[in-house]
């Protein structure tokens, strides 16, 4: 099972290439239990104009243990636009 919040932190603007483009916050945390067991945390930021995800930073902890031992997962990613023209 995996619960948590997602709550919408404000208004920002990023830089997008060379232009700044008005965008809305989240960060959602997340925790996981039963047979996995961890935590998820991420800040997203969407377009004011266009609900399109800018940006994401991600970082994740799963532990699950198995016949061998335990087990543990850990990943750290993000993307971020380069440009706002879908053709570049």
């Amino acid at each position: 099972m995996s619960e948590g919040p997602y709550r919408f932190i404000g208004p920002d603007t990023l830089t997008i290439g060379a232009e700044q483009e008005p965008a809305l916050r989240y960060h959602r945390e997340r925790t996981t239990s039963g047979n996995q067991t961890g935590t998820e945390r991420s800040d997203v930021w969407f377009s004011a104009r266009t609900g399109l995800p800018l940006r994401n930073e991600r970082h994740l902890e799963a532990h699950t243990e198995t016949v061998i031992g335990a087990v543990g997962y850990t990943e750290d990613g993000s993307f971020e636009l380069v440009s706002l023209d879908p053709v570049r």
